[in-house]
């Protein structure tokens, strides 16, 4: 009889068990279910310290507001431009889907492509919530009329300068690009490769702009005869001037403001070049054949809301601000400034740039890429040409003599425009293209050393 009893204990005991595994399986295999639902995979070239900001914070957001959880996988390949060369590469190899949510970072100009691809898909965000968020400035669309993209926050383009370095070797503050040619400033200044920077990529467009074709790349092949080295991503560059490796970085607001706010006020500062600076939005979007659309929507909210854009520009400790980087960036959000005026020492760029300056943003989407390929067959991939060439005509006083001598480019804007929509898409044609600007710089850079010399 006790025999029976232990049995039916033990029989008991073993269901008992067998029901607890497998409602703790259960409710693993429920809370898995609800990570991977609410997953979004977004790809990014922004750092870790935007990224944990960002994920701590949408994760409050979310919990406020859903009661659930939610989790963000984050993707980096590189910068902007690298990036955007992902995705477009991953959508060529899968059109309907590559398996990612969100693109966000990047600047400008690599959402105006993924929309004119077909790449983006539109998302309906609260009326309310983009009242508070201009629709331009600059001529520059803040965010998309159809509602594919939107600018998270604001950039501005700049040279960040070392002042101890610069009092120590007697060097000057300078303002403007065209203060950048300077002979005095040679290796002093540093740039990140355009064709590896959409932040290098919008800097070359704006002075080919406010400068004209020509005046515009005579006065970037001297700047860049100025460059020490070309750095893989801008924000190498402005590291570089943090250490004192060098003087004058040029570099976005973001990458600028991060070395101030490490090294201090007394010993960094960013200067906006002189009528020349109109603030560029840095996009946020969702990719064509997003996995998780409903969680992708409500973080492009979120970031475009107050509680995300207090991340941007409020120091940590504030209440909703970033819990411990001080990301030092601009909000979109134009009363924001107003509001937290008290706390923050940031113009507000709705009200303070050149008005008479209007970037023509079809233009630089158009020539985007023969721009970057002219840049790096003239000025990158010949950069030691270059820099030999400048560095005897300083040795030798003859900075007028090159100056005066530079040729134009063997293109003109009319035809780099007319190529960039037709023969340019053609890679023998590229690659062709490419070699000749090449020889054609090795041949003007051997010129100007040897009228130098003499």
């Amino acid at each position: 009889m006790v025999l029976k009893v232990n049995s039916f204990l033990i029989f008991i005991c073993s269901l008992i068990g067998s029901f607890i595994s497998n409602a703790i399986l259960l409710a693993e295999e429920s809370a898995l279910d609800q990570v991977t639902k609410n997953t979004i995979v977004v790809i990014s070239p922004h750092n870790s310290v935007i990224q944990n900001e960002f994920t701590l914070g949408f994760k409050e957001w979310y919990k406020r507001l859903f009661i659930q959880d939610v989790h963000i996988d984050w993707r980096n390949t590189g910068g902007s431009s690298e990036s955007l060369k992902f995705v477009l590469s991953e959508f060529v190899r899968t059109p309907n889907s590559i398996g990612i949510d969100c693109f966000f970072g990047g600047g400008y100009e690599p959402y105006l492509i993924l929309k004119n691809a077909g790449l983006l898909q539109r998302v309906e965000l609260p009326k309310a919530l983009l009242q508070h968020i201009p629709d331009s400035i600059g001529g520059i669309n803040i965010y998309d009329p159809d509602l594919h993209w939107f600018g998270a926050a604001l950039s501005c383009f700049g040279i960040l300068q070392n002042k101890k370095i610069i009092q120590i070797n007697g060097l000057p503050e300078v303002f403007a690009w065209h203060d950048l040619t300077s002979p005095g400033l040679y290796g002093w200044v540093g740039a990140a490769d355009p064709r590896k920077s959409g932040t290098m990529t919008v800097i070359f467009e704006s002075i080919l702009q406010l400068y004209g074709w020509n005046d515009g790349w005579k006065i970037l092949a001297i700047i860049s005869a100025n460059v020490r080295n070309f750095d893989r991503v801008a924000a190498a560059t402005a590291k570089d001037v943090f250490y004192g490796e060098i003087a004058y970085g040029i570099t976005i607001d973001f990458y600028a403001l991060t070395q101030i706010n490490a090294a201090g006020k007394t010993n960094l500062f960013f200067a906006l070049p002189k009528n020349a600076a109109v603030p560029i939005p840095d996009g946020i979007a969702m990719l064509k054949g997003a996995p998780n659309p409903a969680v992708t929507s409500r973080f492009i909210e979120f970031v475009l809301s107050e509680s995300g854009q207090k991340l941007w520009f409020l120091p940590p400790g504030q209440s909703g601000g970033p819990k411990k980087y001080f990301l030092s960036r601009l909000t979109v959000q134009s009363d924001l400034y107003e509001k937290f005026k008290d706390i923050i020492s940031i113009d507000n760029p709705y009200k303070n740039f050149n008005p008479d300056l209007v970037y023509d943003v079809k233009k630089a989407q158009v020539r985007r890429d023969i721009i970057n390929a002219i840049a790096g067959a003239i000025l990158v991939d010949t950069h030691d040409e270059l820099k030999k060439a400048w560095k005897t005509a300083i040795e030798n006083n003859k900075t007028r003599v090159f100056i005066s001598n530079f040729p134009t480019i063997p293109i003109t804007e009319d035809e780099a425009i007319i190529t960039s929509q037709g023969a340019w898409n053609d890679p023998a044609f590229r690659a062709n293209k490419k070699i000749e600007w090449i020889m054609w710089a090795k041949k003007t850079y051997s010129y100007l050393k040897a009228i130098c010399s003499k």
